[in-house]
């Protein structure tokens, strides 16, 4: 059997890319996706929404507290996304739970001190567990080792892949 190569022309202006270009590897273990950044945003703060309604008869100012935080914490997720040209998806997502820190640590404070466990309008008990103040800055940790080991292996490939000197 035959093979048989033709050429294909181009419209004026209509590149394929170079090798180079076909071959590029990722920068980051991280990339922008708004499914995953929406997501996770409004799952981290979606329960001081519902905590804030549910301590409205109980404790205005907790409720308050609860409410303005999930406010704040999505105004601060919203203007990340907003900057995702100017800024790479890693960085975001350590300053997103750099915030998600400070919030959580602020709102479970406040329900701790101010309730003191005691039962919300739901019959639930307000108790929050102090460990969850420590979930944001464990996934800081977490995606900074990914990150690092990704730019690890990628840098080695490049070494690898480099032709040899001399």
């Amino acid at each position: 059997m035959e093979t048989r190569l033709e050429t294909v022309s181009m419209p004026s202006g209509v590149t394929c890319g170079s090798v180079e270009e076909a071959l590029a590897r990722p920068t980051s273990t991280f990339q922008w996706n708004r499914g995953g950044w929406l997501g996770g945003q409004f799952g981290c703060s979606a329960w001081m929404l519902i905590a804030g309604i549910s301590l409205i008869p109980s404790d205005l100012a907790s409720a308050l507290i609860c409410v303005a935080s999930f406010v704040a914490l999505n105004w601060i997720g919203q203007s990340l996304w907003r900057q995702r040209d100017r800024i790479s998806a890693y960085d975001g997502i350590q300053y997103f739970l750099l915030a998600v820190s400070i919030v959580y640590a602020l709102v479970i404070t406040t329900i701790q001190v101010r309730l003191e466990g005691t039962i919300d309008s739901f019959g639930q008990s307000t108790a929050m567990p102090w460990w969850v103040i420590g979930m944001a800055p464990a996934m800081m940790v977490m995606f900074g080792l990914r990150e690092w080991l990704f730019q690890r292996s990628l840098h080695g490939l490049r070494e690898e892949d480099s032709p040899p000197e001399g």
